[in-house]
Parts: structure tokens; C-alpha cells; sequence
């Protein structure tokens, strides 16, 4: 949008049949605003200079509008309003557009009719679009934000779900080594147990016990 109005104003230049002013330099755009005597403009001519106002406003860097903004002193006219808002339009962030935009709107209320409304108008569309996309961006990092939250809390319960499962299927398997060992002492047990009473003599309860013969003593 930004490169748009970079040939929209020689243009609306040629077209409203305006005569140039003398180039600005960038010196001149980061002038203090009450650093150029006042003059009154015919509608022509207020409109030429807005334009070459706004063509050399385009060509700043944020750092250099911000600097602009620091050293300028408080708007005496409309000029000078115009060029504080165009430093605002160029810090390139939410901010700086809102309030561009908003000074715009105050401009637009005093130049209806007026040949230069066209150029403010353009400039309070742009600083409107400037301001829309910022907000779809920001609204698209946070769906996107939401998503990565999103996903990485199914990997972790998905972890956790893991390690659960491996923990259970541990405790399955001390259960069931534990429940195989003792089958296996089972079995010995009833393996060996009628074996080692079958060994073991019993006296029969129907034969007396022998009596063990006695000594007779010599007469």
C-alpha cells in the first residue's frame, strides 16, 4: 500500500494540474514544524504541497519518524498537522496508525469539499487498512498460537497415556511371573508330597508288637 501512494502522488500532481513546489529534502521533512515561515495556500496549492509533504514523509524510515516526532514542536496549522500525522503513519505499528488515522478524521471535517478531501481521504483508507490487517495478523498468530497449544497438549497427554500404559503393563506382568511361580510350587508340592509319606513305615494296628525274648538265669 505503502509503494502505491509512492506513484499515486506525482500522479494526483499531474492529474489536479497542480504546480509543483520545490522538492522537499529529507532535511526539510525532519525539520521542526514551526522551522518554515506560515504561508497561506489557494486550494492548489495546498494540495501541491501536501503531496510533496506526503512523497517525502513516504521515504522515512520508523527510526527517522520517530525522531521527526521527538523533535518537532506542537502544530501551529493544518500543514503542520498533516506532516505530524504523515511521522505517526511511518513508525510502521498499530499505534502510530490509530492515531494517524484518528487526525485524519479531524482534517477530513475541516476540508469537505475542498480539493485536497481526495488525498485524505486515500490516506485515512490506507491507515484504515494498515490498521485491519494488523488486527487479522494479530487474530491469526493467536489462532495459530491456540493450535500449537493445542497440539502440544495432545502429545503430552499422548506421553503420558504412554508412560501409564507401560506402568500397567509392568505391574501386569510382575502379577502374572508371580502367579506362574506359584503354580510351579504348586506342582512340585503336589508332586512330591504322596511320595515322602509313602516312604515313611507305619505299624499296623491289627498285629501286636513283638515281645522280645527274655533271658533266663542259670539255677
Amino acid at each position: 500500500m505503502t509503494r502505491l501512494l509512492r506513484y499515486l502522488v506525482p500522479l494526483m500532481l499531474l492529474i489536479g494540474g497542480c504546480q509543483p513546489l520545490p522538492k522537499l529534502g529529507l532535511e526539510d521533512a525532519l525539520a521542526p514544524a514551526d522551522s518554515r515561515p506560515v504561508i497561506v495556500y489557494t486550494p492548489a496549492a495546498l494540495t501541491s504541497e501536501w503531496l510533496l509533504i506526503l512523497d517525502q514523509q513516504l521515504k522515512l524510515t520508523p527510526e527517522q519518524a520517530s525522531e521527526g516526532i521527538r523533535t518537532s514542536e506542537p502544530p501551529v496549522n493544518d500543514t503542520q498537522r498533516f506532516k505530524q500525522l504523515l511521522f505517526r503513519q511511518q513508525l510502521q505499528q498499530r499505534g502510530g496508525w490509530v492515531v494517524a488515522r484518528d487526525r485524519l478524521r479531524e482534517l477530513l471535517e475541516n476540508y469537505r469539499g475542498h480539493e485536497v478531501e481526495p488525498l485524505l481521504s486515500m490516506l485515512l483508507a490506507h491507515n484504515q487498512a494498515l490498521i485491519n490487517r494488523d488486527q487479522r495478523e494479530q487474530r491469526l498468530n493467536q489462532q495459530l498460537s491456540d493450535l500449537i497449544e493445542a497440539y502440544e497438549t495432545v502429545i503430552r497427554r499422548y506421553d503420558e497415556s504412554i508412560a501409564e500404559t507401560e506402568q500397567l503393563n509392568a505391574k501386569i506382568e510382575a502379577l502374572t511371573n508371580l502367579e506362574r511361580q506359584l503354580n510351579i510350587r504348586r506342582s512340585k508340592d503336589a508332586t512330591n508330597g504322596p511320595a515322602a509319606t509313602a516312604s515313611q513305615p507305619v505299624a499296623s494296628p491289627s498285629q501286636p508288637p513283638k515281645e522280645l525274648p527274655t533271658r533266663k538265669d542259670a539255677p
